[in-house]
């Protein structure tokens, strides 16, 4: 077994906080695209079970390169330590910052698009709206003028005695026993 002095266990444990806060700011990737994206429980889930896999062989590979192969529990103090420091101070200020970075490109995005949509809104609203419907009101008009024409032409008034068509085999049958008869 190999002894380490306290100055190379510090350096360690240093270097371990210095990727504890790499870790830190990978996470705070993962929190930058969910504050963008707003993803659902099963994908902040599934965000949380790549972040901790590619972290927890991250950590491992660097404990392996800084103690030279053994893993000694100040590098995991030094690990949390160096998270803890990143997630509470400049995490914090990250986060607040990128807040503020996304609500000003919603706030731009939206006003852009007000901006472009403008002239087409307009248009509908003071156009083509009003002429869509008085194209309606025409167009039931015409509909109603139509049926009622139609209506004068389809409806053959009655006629009385032998003008009728649907009397007028009887009239013949009529006048031929007439004629038999005499």
């Amino acid at each position: 077994m190999w002894a380490i002095s306290n100055g190379g266990q510090l350096w360690e444990m240093l270097m371990a906080a210095a990727v504890g806060v790499g870790l830190a700011v990978y996470y705070d990737v993962f929190r930058v695209i969910r504050i963008i994206l707003r993803p659902g429980a099963a994908a902040v889930f599934a965000q949380d079970m790549v972040y901790f896999g590619t972290s927890a062989i991250a950590a491992f590979l660097c404990f392996i390169a800084i103690g030279g192969g053994a893993l000694r529990w100040y590098l995991f103090m030094g690990l949390l330590a160096g998270f803890t420091a990143y997630y509470l101070t400049l995490g914090r200020l990250v986060m607040a910052v990128t807040q503020q970075v996304v609500n000003a490109i919603v706030w731009a995005w939206h006003w852009l698009w007000t901006i472009l949509l403008w002239p087409p809104r307009f248009l509908w609203k003071h156009l083509l709206r009003p002429l869509l419907k008085l194209l309606r009101r025409l167009e039931k008009w015409i509909v109603t003028k139509i049926l009622r024409i139609l209506q004068k032409i389809l409806k053959k008034p009655l006629k009385s005695g032998k003008q009728l068509w649907y009397n007028l085999h009887k009239n013949i049958k009529r006048q031929e026993i007439h004629r038999k008869m005499e």
